[in-house]
């Protein structure tokens, strides 16, 4: 039996901050195809629920490496579980019919146009956090047209796999919680 836990954005940001993201939890990298200097900064992450392993698992049978989706080692961390627990409340007040295979929880990322070839179907992010600026940018199909959508402490649903998007500059320590569904191998 699930039992049902109040979140607040407060609560939330406070667990955040108390979470080191570090070497151990999270995997630090410029972020970007095309990161400039001006751009490259570390940024950490980690991701619950399900990853796509790239490397592949040894198939003894075919004797090859056999790419699949698994659960992240993240998503077993005991410093994760109360952050995962209270995001996973979160959505659930905000929107419980919402079915989602991940969750992906950032400091610091700053994203360059992109979308998320990796994900299907539509995606929930919000921003948390002490910090200013920092939109969800929606672009307009393949044009330079966009729309900033304020994403601080309210959640936004579109279809990453499909939209091009990006992280508007922000100042200040911001995170951000992002749900998807990861895309099977084919």
């Amino acid at each position: 039996m699930y039992l049902y836990m109040y979140m607040d954005f407060d609560t939330i940001t406070t667990e955040l901050q108390n979470l080191r993201f570090n070497k151990s939890s999270a995997r630090r990298q410029s972020v970007g195809r095309k990161a400039s200097e001006r751009d490259k900064k570390e940024v950490y992450y980690f991701i619950a629920g399900y990853i796509r392993n790239y490397k592949g698992v040894w198939d003894e049978k075919t004797k090859t490496n056999v790419k699949k989706i698994q659960v992240s080692n993240a998503t077993y961390y005991p410093k994760n579980q109360r952050v995962i627990e209270y995001a996973k409340a979160l959505m659930l007040q905000h929107d419980p019919d919402f079915k989602y295979s991940s969750i992906q929880f950032s400091k610091g990322m700053r994203t360059l146009r992109h979308k998320d070839k990796n994900n299907i179907g539509e995606s929930y992010i919000i921003a948390l956090g002490d910090f200013t600026d920092g939109p969800l940018r929606i672009y307009d199909g393949d044009t330079d047209t966009y729309k900033d959508i304020n994403i601080h402490n309210k959640f936004y649903k579109f279809n990453g796999s499909e939209v091009w998007h990006e992280t508007g500059p922000f100042e200040g320590v911001r995170f951000t919680l992002t749900y998807f569904t990861i895309k099977p191998y084919d």
